[in-house]
């Protein structure tokens, strides 16, 4: 079974339309996401971009691991810098110019959006950019991250509907202050690892990791659901993570060798074939909340026009939660842009939002469908990712440390999904280290804006 693309009539009012997916991919494919990357923690902040602030970043040892129940939800602020495109927008990032940190996101026909929450109060609406920059180069899905240490912003994309291989796609560039781009890098692949797998994103490695495990200063992935998703070089349905060399070092069109990075997590394994041998030769990623999970065979008709009525049929795989009592990634969860690796003075550890489906979760109509979307934060322990690498753990058996499902108002529940894409999520998510606060943003919450929700985190 495999997703199509779906949508309103383009003459729907366009107060009251439905989101429109062919609208999304179209206008995403017309040149939308540039993916800014937070610099190395092993390098302090310069003052390129306008920063003021520098944090010590230079954390050499390892500390206590994070909990999920350390972020704690403070209010939102809504986001409308694209009018009634904005539902449409992609990915989160952020940077400190003048000391002020100001997020930036993806926007419909190929633009990037910056704005500031200076000045405002939980519950307002920004409409207002402080910068605006052309985006060229990004497909279906998108990762953002912004380098600060070096001044660059980062884009990880990938196709959503392809079945033929198509090599990872990683590119950098340089925001100038007068909405141009310049010192375009890439993109550059990683051997073997198809684009499906890294749309995620990228993030900064401490610098205790690198020297701990004699790897590169960033990282690139976190993995999710596209659609063929055994085709094409193969979907990680749960956590991907890969360390790397600097990119900009390698030409265009050209492949990192895999003797130049390392695997820290995947889940490739567990995207298709039985859930029998789950947990001991392969697995897919782990969630919290259990769901019905009508595909990998839960449900016997081809492409029906109607929702399941009778439960998933026993010999389904992939059924929630499986007899080790953990629930498992189905069609349709993804973390989208949302890694991050959080370093606090006191504790560390790597995060993500998975965004998931609830109730049922069924094939029907051609695309994929779901009764609700809801989120989860997931907490990743970097010991697990460092025994990745020596090959004492495999990358399907890293899975979450901790998880708590997040009540993100206006988002989520009463809202169902048709297809596979950021609408409709928490698609997006940027820790600010200078603050401790996490921003997770949320699209289509039922109008046409963005909701930036923010966590401070203990």
């Amino acid at each position: 079974m495999t997703s199509k693309r779906s949508g309103t009539p383009s003459d729907a009012p366009r107060e009251t339309r439905t989101i429109d997916r062919r609208r999304f991919l179209t206008g995403l494919a017309a040149g939308a996401g540039l993916a800014p990357l937070v610099s190395p923690f092993g390098r302090p902040l310069s003052a390129g971009a306008g920063a003021s602030q520098t944090p010590d970043l230079c954390y050499s040892t390892q500390k206590p691991l994070l909990s999920a129940n350390d972020f704690t939800y403070q209010g939102y602020y809504d986001v409308q810098t694209s009018g009634n495109d904005t539902t449409y927008a992609q990915g989160l990032t952020h940077r400190y110019v003048n000391g002020e940190v100001r997020l930036l996101m993806a926007q419909l026909h190929g633009r990037l959006h910056e704005f500031s929450l200076g000045g405002q109060s939980f519950g307002s609406t920004i409409r207002t950019v402080t910068n605006d920059w052309p985006l060229t180069g990004a497909t279906n899905f998108i990762g953002l991250w912004f380098d600060q240490a070096s001044d660059r912003l980062w884009m990880t994309t990938s196709y959503d509907y392809f079945a033929d291989y198509s090599s990872a796609q990683i590119t950098t560039r340089t925001l100038n202050s007068n909405g141009s781009v310049s010192n375009i890098r890439g993109p550059v692949g990683l051997a073997g690892i198809t684009q499906k797998r890294i749309y995620g994103g990228a993030q900064a490695i401490p610098a205790w990791f690198q020297n701990q495990y004699g790897v590169g200063p960033y990282a690139v992935g976190w993995g999710g659901y596209t659609s063929l998703v055994s085709s094409g070089g193969v979907a990680s349905m749960g956590l991907t993570a890969y360390a790397i060399p600097d990119p900009s070092s390698f030409p265009a069109n050209s492949e990192i060798p895999a003797s130049q990075f390392r695997v820290m997590a995947d889940h490739v394994s567990g995207t298709t074939g039985s859930s029998g041998g789950a947990g001991s030769s392969y697995d897919r990623g782990w969630r919290l909340t259990p769901a019905q999970n009508y595909y990998d065979g839960g449900d016997p008709r081809s492409n029906p026009s109607t929702p399941p009525t009778s439960p998933p049929q026993a010999s389904g795989q992939w059924l929630m939660p499986l007899s080790d009592g953990k629930s498992r990634f189905m069609w349709g969860d993804s973390y989208y842009n949302t890694g991050n690796w959080v370093e606090t003075p006191t504790r560390q550890g790597f995060i993500a939002v998975a965004c998931l489906g609830g109730g049922k979760g069924y094939y029907a109509n051609s695309t994929l469908n779901s009764d609700y979307r809801l989120a989860e934060l997931h907490v990743f322990n970097p010991t697990h990712f460092g025994e990745c690498i020596t090959g004492a753990r495999q990358p399907w058996a890293v899975q979450p440390a901790s998880m708590k499902l997040l009540d993100l108002p206006g988002l989520g529940n009463g809202f169902g999904l048709s297809g596979n894409w950021p609408p409709q999520n928490a698609a997006g998510a940027t820790y600010d280290p200078i603050g401790r606060k996490l921003y997770i943003a949320g699209f289509a919450v039922n109008t046409f804006y963005a909701r930036i929700y923010v966590f401070s985190v203990a």
